[in-house]
């Protein structure tokens, strides 16, 4: 089991979109070693969910997981609110436990 340790700083920064391509998502992750780290995507005039496009979610580093991607629409620099967050399993965050895998009790498979 690997422990997290809160973030007490002001080290984790996100990056907004430049002039007209106001669209940004930035992942926040987590490496094998505990350290949080957000990794900023590219900026575009709209959102892709292609990973590594214009506008849709960074690469992840290798030996590391994404926890949440925040999402922002503007230009200006400003507070991250909760709407901008997301971490659905799956989509925005990579887990242990989804998919639900099933085996059948008959074959073990």
């Amino acid at each position: 089991m690997l422990t997290v340790a809160a973030v007490t700083d002001d080290s984790l920064t996100i990056t907004r979109g430049v002039t007209t391509d106001t669209h940004m998502i930035n992942s926040v992750t987590v490496n094998s070693s505990g350290a949080v780290a957000i990794v900023t995507g590219t900026d575009n005039t709209a959102f892709s969910d292609t990973r590594g496009a214009a506008g849709g979610p960074p690469s992840i580093p290798l030996g590391s997981v994404e926890v949440a991607q925040i999402r922002t629409t503007s230009v200006t620099a400003a507070v991250v609110l909760s709407t901008e967050i997301y971490a659905a399993p799956g989509t925005h965050q990579e887990r242990y436990d989804n998919p639900v895998w099933q085996t059948n009790p008959l074959t073990g498979k």
